[in-house]
């Protein structure tokens, strides 16, 4: 497997100080998301496991994991949001359901805060360099290396991730890469332990949350942008699968120093 694979993209980066205001019982976030600590007594929670987040440390929370997070006095922290992708659209930290945690030190914690904090080419690539560096010490040695089958779907999943939308269907994929649809989907749901058509909604419905997370578009807007016929069909989609409405999941579940 070469470096070219990977795709790290950074959706937001925010330096986060409150006192014990900062307290949420539930957040589910459809992107990995790393808490880089510089200080206070701040915890998190998946079902009956609790992190102490220790000043020095940073800790990772993998995409599509529901957890709490809270303070008994303060917190001061960055928290970077951010998609890896070691193919297009397989994020490397899927098949984790737990927080995992490093010793980066103060000072290393201080010159990361401190690139975030500034607007010049150099920052923005330190910062990017050292969340690189972090993602790499939160994976096990040959964590995730796509096998043989995998990486001969590379450009079947490129399609898809560029060409993502309400329309996309299977059978437009297979007639693309010139498979019999049937054949296709009995293949991939052998390689990647789910059907096309699950795949391409899971895929979808995270970017939809993404967007809703993380920008400021009107439904409206993300409903052209994925090709659906108005707001209200997207409105029906993603309460399908979420029971929210796009409208309630933005308020309920948009970050504030999460």
């Amino acid at each position: 497997m070469t470096s070219d694979l990977i795709s790290i993209k950074i959706l937001r980066s925010i330096l986060y100080q409150d006192n014990a205001r900062w307290n949420h019982p539930v957040n589910y976030y459809p992107y990995n998301s790393i808490y880089f600590i510089r200080g206070g007594d701040g915890h998190i929670r998946v079902g009956d496991t609790q992190w102490d987040l220790l000043p020095g440390y940073a800790y990772l929370i993998p995409a599509n994991t529901m957890f709490s997070c809270w303070c008994d006095r303060f917190i001061d922290k960055l928290y970077v949001d951010v998609n890896v992708e070691i193919l297009p659209g397989y994020d490397v930290f899927s098949p984790l359901d737990t927080p995992r945690q490093i010793e980066l030190g103060l000072p290393e914690i201080e010159a990361i805060l401190s690139a975030n904090d500034s607007s010049s080419l150099k920052s923005m690539l330190y910062l990017k360099g050292s969340v690189t560096t972090a993602i790499s010490l939160f994976l096990d040695e040959g964590h995730m290396v796509p096998d043989r089958e995998m990486l001969q779907f590379q450009d079947l999943l490129l399609t898809i991730e560029k060409n993502l939308s309400a329309k996309l269907t299977v059978a437009e994929i297979a007639r693309i890469h010139n498979y019999n649809p049937t054949v296709l989907s009995r293949r991939f749901k052998r390689v990647f332990s789910c059907s096309l058509k699950q795949y391409i909604e899971r895929l979808l419905l995270d970017r939809i949350k993404q967007e809703l997370l993380v920008t400021d578009k009107s439904i409206k807007e993300i409903a052209a942008q994925y090709q659906f016929c108005d707001p209200y069909y997207l409105s029906n989609y993603f309460k399908k699968y979420v029971t929210y409405s796009p409208k309630q999941y933005r308020k309920v579940s948009r970050p504030m120093g999460s």
